[in-house]
């Protein structure tokens, strides 16, 4: 997603993430939820061509890299039968959320200037708005997580690296969209009744 101008990622999230429940919704019937969840998430590392996943073994660790994909498979089998608003939802918050702490982090290892641009504001708004598609209990939730795990994030960021650079952009990614859709996927949780 690096040619992806910066206003338009939480765009490229929401249509990926829309993109992977229908194919999750046309999987399912024919391999069962457990599978299909899993081709979805494979279809998402190679749209994305393995980056965020190898930023996470990169700069977390390979257990918690395989921690976050078991979380995310089973919470992608719990999400509601037609689940394209919420994965659109919780995807084009992640990219807001990558933009966001790019926009209020110093940059450490060359960094490009693209994150600096003007269009990270509109950027982070447009994610918001996108939050909104599977309903406002769902979307409060879902932007109170982003920007709590953001802050966090970049907090950490700052105190181990000095700043941020690409590899931990696209980790802190994987890992606020992860967080997302296990929230999106708890179906006894108050926001859903």
């Amino acid at each position: 997603m690096d040619r992806i101008p910066v206003a338009a990622l939480p765009l490229a999230g929401a249509a990926l993430g829309w993109a992977g429940a229908h194919v999750l919704s046309f999987l399912d019937p024919l391999f069962g939820s457990a599978l299909s969840s899993l081709l979805v998430l494979a279809l998402w590392s190679a749209a994305e061509g393995l980056r965020p996943e190898n930023a996470v073994a990169g700069r977390i660790g390979i257990v918690t890299l395989v921690f976050l994909l078991l979380v995310r498979w089973q919470s992608v089998m719990r999400l509601p039968a037609s689940p394209a608003l919420e994965l659109a939802a919780c995807l084009a918050l992640a990219r807001g959320a990558k933009v966001a702490i790019a926009y209020t982090t110093r940059p450490c290892d060359g960094l490009s200037d693209r994150w600096r641009a003007r269009d990270a504001i509109p950027a982070v708004l447009l994610a918001a708005g996108l939050a909104f598609l599977p309903g406002v209990k769902l979307a409060l939730v879902l932007v109170a997580a982003s920007v709590f795990a953001a802050l966090l994030l970049r907090n950490w960021l700052e105190a181990r690296l000095g700043g941020v650079d690409g590899v931990s952009l696209d980790a802190a990614a994987f890992a606020i969209e992860s967080w997302l859709i296990v929230l999106a996927g708890c179906r006894n949780c108050p926001w859903w009744s």
